[in-house]
């Protein structure tokens, strides 16, 4: 289809009969089933019930008059499993979004500053201090008026005549997340944009804020995203920065002997980086300094095992992940197949990149696709460790060349997905002498399936995902949903939203008593 039918109410030819949309559901119900993997954290945190969760959409689904209708009517459907990695796509021939959906797309807290989604002249923030958590304003555009009364600290109670309470119920349901905490969040960011993952905005919004004389209303207008760009505060104001690598950046204390790691990803580049990071501590004799591990705005990626062994001082015990086997599988391993044949191809795997792919091989083809009639759960395997074999211990020695002093990490929920199973292996070995901060995201999975939906006369739709397999933590427990947790918590509140990330770090030289 062409964009241009995105709101057309003649297009039968793309959304089918209400007939054909309630078999949709049915499969939808079906599907999931048998192929989502299952997470007791997950299902005791959300009280999951997949025929009850997805049937509150149902109606949203039998509805629609329009693709964009039957386009937000998945994305509810998919919303209801909690996971953050799931997402509804497009595809040639099916449902195809306006180009400025994907513009503005909120992906996460990093991306912000490039978003193309219109916002308001305020940014807004969450303080975790209470009982629950609260909105508060947090930064102003230069230039604009408040209301008598209104001022930076303020807190949130209600949107366009909403209590927040009833907002975020009516928004909630369009987002996706693994845990609450990585949603509030999040949230403030998505109120003052318009984002495509609600499927309309007015052109401006009334925010009523808690104020001393009262509540205080301001109406504001949505505007070109870079006409307000907040300022943030500068990361490591002090510190020299001794090195920078797509994965990460090295800071030097000052007038005291402590590194921080700060780690930004894990891309393709690990392997070259995590050596020549090394090579810095070698060459400056760094080795023995306190080191921080600060995650608190990293991206996800694979072979973390890399760099797990140059922070480890004693062999430890690393993530396995499973498969459910189900009737996803076979594609799954097509397409894990054709992926690690182009990394292959590329030439940029290291030894025990090379090594990891040949067995993972081996154990699809020769392990998971022969055991799928046996359904439940394959045995778990080391599936994002490069120097691991398939009938590996589960144990990884540390790096010939590590690092020997302390450590303290940092973590937020900026992010998961494999910085999740990384900070898990940290914590779960007790890699470090203190954790601080706030929980990531808690989204963890080893592969997602994907099915192309159609309608009976074969016209697509959308790609609809399920996670497929487990991530199982050191300790034994799955991960989705459940996040390694800060044993010196510190929460980000509206009195330390300014320099939270810097009191981290001032914690962490405390601990490592070199502060």
């Amino acid at each position: 289809m062409s964009a241009e039918r995105w709101h057309d109410t003649n297009s039968a030819d793309l959304i089918g009969t209400r007939a054909d949309r309630e078999q949709l559901f049915e499969h939808l119900v079906a599907a999931t089933l048998r192929r989502q993997a299952i997470s007791p954290a997950k299902n005791r945190l959300f009280d999951i019930d997949v025929a009850r969760d997805m049937g509150r959409h149902r109606d949203a689904l039998l509805d629609v008059t329009t693709p964009a209708e039957l386009w937000y009517a998945l994305n509810l459907l998919s919303n209801t499993r909690h996971d953050r990695h799931l997402q509804v796509e497009a595809v040639p021939g099916g449902i195809e979004p306006p180009p400025d959906i994907e513009v503005r797309k909120i992906r996460n807290y990093g991306a912000l500053d490039t978003n193309g989604a219109p916002r308001l002249d305020i940014e807004l923030a969450t303080d975790f201090g209470g009982n629950r958590p609260r909105i508060f304003l947090a930064a102003v555009a230069s230039g604009l008026a408040l209301p008598a009364g209104l001022e930076v600290g303020a807190t949130l109670i209600a949107v366009d005549g909403l209590s927040l309470a009833d907002y975020v119920a009516r928004i909630e349901p369009y987002h996706c997340y693994s845990t609450p905490t990585f949603f509030w969040y999040h949230l403030p960011h998505h109120i003052v944009r318009q984002g495509s993952e609600l499927p309309e905005h007015s052109q401006q919004l009334l925010l009523t804020f808690e104020t001393g004389a009262g509540p205080v209303d301001i109406t504001l207008p949505y505007r070109d995203p870079k006409s307000f760009i907040p300022s943030r505060p500068i990361r490591y104001a002090g510190w020299s920065c001794l090195g920078e690598w797509e994965s990460c950046r090295l800071h030097l204390a000052p007038d005291a002997a402590v590194i921080a790691l700060e780690w930004l990803g894990f891309g393709p580049t690990l392997c070259a980086d995590v050596d020549a990071l090394m090579a810095l501590c070698i060459e400056q004799n760094l080795l023995g300094h306190g080191l921080i591990f600060d995650a608190s705005i990293s991206r996800g990626g694979d072979y973390g095992g890399y760099l797990l062994r140059v922070l480890a001082k004693v062999r430890f015990r690393i993530n396995l992940g499973d498969l459910r086997r189900c009737d996803a599988i076979p594609s799954i391993v097509e397409e894990v197949l054709a992926e690690d044949d182009g990394a292959l191809a590329s030439g940029r795997l290291n030894d025990g990149q090379v090594t990891a792919v040949g067995w993972r091989k081996r154990w699809l083809l020769e392990a998971v696709l022969p055991s799928l009639p046996e359904g439940g759960s394959t045995p778990a395997v080391p599936f994002k460790c490069a120097h691991q074999p398939m009938d590996g211990d589960g144990w990884l020695e540390p790096a010939v060349t590590h690092f020997t002093g302390p450590m303290v990490m940092l973590t937020m929920p900026f992010g998961g997905s494999h910085i999740d199973q990384v900070a898990a292996q940290i914590a779960d070995n007790q890699m470090c002498i203190a954790h601080i901060g706030m929980p990531l995201g808690g989204f963890s999975k080893t592969w997602v399936g994907t099915e192309t939906l159609r309608l009976p006369s074969g016209q697509p739709i959308a790609a609809f995902q399920w996670s497929c397999g487990n991530t199982i933590r050191p300790n034994g427990e799955v991960l989705e949903s459940n996040p390694a947790m800060p044993d010196r918590p510190y929460p980000v509140t509206r009195d330390n939203f300014t320099t939270h990330h810097a009191d981290m770090l001032e914690q962490a030289c405390a601990l490592l008593g070199r502060g």
